[in-house]
């Protein structure tokens, strides 16, 4: 296991290095596509400033 630091909180996670590369997948560039446009439309609420 990893410990992250995550927006000033440590996290717990584990780390799979067998796991398959999804970032030129059509549908996480569609659901990416579709966030950007949300966040640029709405921007982010300020907790996550």
């Amino acid at each position: 296991m990893s410990t992250l630091n995550v927006n000033k909180r440590a996290s717990i996670a584990s780390v799979d290095s067998k796991m398959k590369n999804h970032s030129n997948d059509p549908y996480v560039l569609k659901k990416l596509k579709a966030a950007k446009k949300l966040i640029n439309k709405h921007g982010l609420p300020k907790e996550l400033k």
